[in-house]
């Protein structure tokens, strides 16, 4: 059975219920390279060539979900999961046009600018993106079109969709078109998410203890991609970084607390610090957006980031995720030599354990 969601929707689904593998296999798989490709696109005198090909390792992945996606039909069809309740968000689709955008910028490949465009256009066509004021909202269910939406916002759909407009807006060489998603979505963004010019997460912040773990880290992120939006979408510079500026001078303010008297919260904008046991969390979340706040501000030091004619040394491959094998390594069968070894490094282990446990409880 298939559900076809309305227009095209490269990246999408996310189930509830006790299982969040899903989610987890989305969400995680394109997350992963867009944070890790601000790594391979960081370029400075001092660092060696890298190891890592990320720019592979990101093509790869985009091409992977591509391939999950449509299978061997034309998307958007979705395959129906018994159980699941079936949930096109926008930050799964968000991130995949902004893996799109920036492999358009890094290769000049018109193939990855088409299927940020496409992604866009979706986003847009169902209504998650606002047509008055340019909020984005989180999603709708599958069963009933998208026409339900969740219009909750959060920060980080906001910022990803901006991020990666403006990386569209510097591959089309400051196309009027793209400028104005760019100008559009900054100025909702930053009306909706920086209270007095403080990062805030509108969505939960107004209530202590009402963020999820994830929430908590959003304001890192919105100061990392704002950032580098000053620097491929230059003309934003001016409205960014003083708020960026005001913002980050409220985060290290707050971090006054624990022993050492430098720990770190969450309410930036409460001017003092509040405990992260309010959100039963530890506080090492709390400490990465403030590092990350922090480090936005160096970004006027910083090259642009890197394409492969400017001093990338990724070289990715096209044909990544693809053959017959779908990049899984096929099993040796399991052999008789195989089981007499795994039975006596089972009786190994039994056995020290046992050992252990006695010598521990042995008493005179």
């Amino acid at each position: 059975m298939t559900i076809k969601a309305s227009g095209a929707c490269p990246q999408c689904w996310r189930p509830r219920t006790n299982s969040q593998i899903l989610q987890q296999i989305n969400l995680s798989g394109l997350l992963w390279p867009k944070q890790s490709g601000i790594l391979k696109r960081i370029q400075a005198a001092t660092m060696r060539p890298a190891t890592v090909d990320y720019d592979g390792k990101s093509l790869s992945q985009m091409r992977v979900t591509i391939i999950k996606i449509v299978g061997q039909t034309a998307y958007p069809m979705i395959e129906s999961v018994a159980l699941l309740t079936l949930i096109l968000i926008a930050i799964a689709n968000g991130c995949f046009f902004n893996i799109g955008a920036r492999l358009a910028r890094y290769t000049r490949n018109e193939t990855y600018a088409k299927r940020a465009e496409d992604t866009w256009n979706w986003l847009w066509g169902v209504g998650y993106i606002d047509h008055e004021n340019w909020l984005v909202y989180d999603g709708g269910h599958v069963e009933k079109n998208c026409t339900d939406i969740n219009h909750a916002t959060f920060s980080y759909n906001a910022a990803v969709l901006t991020h990666g407009a403006a990386f569209m807006y510097n591959y089309t060489n400051g196309s009027d078109v793209w400028k104005y998603r760019v100008d559009r979505l900054l100025d909702s963004l930053l009306t909706r998410f920086f209270l007095d010019g403080i990062a805030y997460e509108a969505a939960c912040e107004p209530r202590q203890g009402a963020c999820s773990t994830d929430m908590l880290s959003y304001k890192g992120y919105i100061h990392r991609w704002l950032s580098v939006v000053t620097q491929v979408a230059p003309h934003t510079k001016n409205k960014i970084l003083p708020v960026l500026r005001k913002s980050t001078e409220a985060a290290v303010k707050q971090c006054t607390g624990g022993d050492s008297g430098r720990r770190c919260g969450f309410y930036w904008s409460s001017g003092k610090f509040i405990d992260p046991a309010v959100d039963h969390t530890s506080g090492a979340g709390e400490a990465m957006n403030v590092l990350a706040a922090v480090s936005s501000l160096l970004i006027t030091e910083a090259n642009p980031p890197v394409t492969n004619s400017s001093g990338g040394i990724s070289k990715g491959n096209p044909n990544a995720g693809t053959g017959a094998d779908n990049g899984e390594r096929e099993l040796k069968p399991i052999g008789t030599a195989d089981k007499a070894g795994a039975a006596i490094v089972t009786l190994i282990l039994l056995g020290s354990a046992t050992a252990g446990f006695i010598w521990i409880c042995w008493t005179d």
